[in-house]
């Protein structure tokens, strides 16, 4: 009597095991279906690794062209304090250097500086006299001064633009 309860628990697990394959085949499981269904996800899970790794690639050159160009600006930026520090000590000095009572500049010399400020070649049916009288030579020299700083800092500019597109072409 005793062999027979010794068989109980393996008649248990065929039960189960019956039970198991039973509800399997009436689930409507497709062994097959599932089998793609295991390679697509395998697939899909490559292509993850693979697109995570490009991803981060991308990123550490995206972190190293932001920090190029923040160099590059920070440069520009210190460069550009320079020339306005510069030009206006130079402005403080002309007074200093160009007497009031000095000789004024004739009208013409504020039209062809106003031209070439513009880009343009003088009209010369342009009465002179319209565009006021002569020019005081500290006022010549101030906006002398102004013009060189802008131009400075335009090719500072410049400067900067080219170490930016030499920098993102690496």
């Amino acid at each position: 009597m005793t062999g027979w309860l010794r068989a109980i628990p393996y008649l248990v697990a065929a039960l189960a095991v019956a039970s198991a394959v039973y509800l399997i085949r009436e689930s409507g499981v497709d062994a097959e279906a599932a089998r793609r269904d295991l390679k697509e996800s395998k697939a899909t899970v490559t292509q993850l690794t693979t697109d995570l790794a490009a991803s981060k690639l991308q990123l550490k050159d995206f972190e190293g062209s932001v920090q190029a160009t923040a160099a590059i600006a920070e440069g520009y930026r210190a460069q550009a304090q320079r020339i306005r520090t510069v030009t206006k000590e130079i402005i403080r000095e002309v007074p200093v250097r160009i007497p009031a009572d000095a000789c004024p500049l004739p009208v013409e010399w504020r039209v062809l500086h106003d031209a070439a400020a513009d880009g343009e070649t003088p009209d010369p049916t342009t009465s002179p006299g319209a565009d006021g009288g002569p020019v005081a030579p500290q006022d010549a020299a101030e906006t002398v001064v102004e013009n060189y700083g802008q131009y400075h800092d335009l090719a500072e500019r410049h400067r900067a633009l080219q170490r930016y597109v030499t920098e993102q072409l690496k």
